[in-house]
């Protein structure tokens, strides 16, 4: 089985489809590696794969945090950001 290359969402009863995590280019992800924290890592891969005017990164912006978490969690499949979601521990 193919892993997914979109990941769709639905916030205030819109849905939105961006890259799967796992379907990112490599380019976003290691210009992430260096970020301070695992929050900055994922708002840096965001913003290199949603332009910032967009409708879906506005969507995400206007997320409390508890819904941002639960949304992070779901869109890499539960692995950390600074982690492939095809790693093993």
């Amino acid at each position: 089985m193919t892993a997914p290359k979109t990941y769709t969402f639905e916030h205030k009863g819109k849905k939105f489809t961006i890259p799967a995590f796992n379907a990112l280019p490599m380019g976003a992800i290691r210009k992430a590696r260096k970020a301070k924290d695992e929050a900055d890592q994922a708002f840096t891969i965001l913003e290199a794969v949603m332009p910032e005017d967009s409708p879906e990164l506005a969507a995400v912006d206007s997320m409390a945090a508890a819904e941002f978490n639960e949304w992070l969690t779901g869109w890499t499949e539960g692995a950390s950001v600074g982690e492939s979601v095809n790693s093993e521990n």
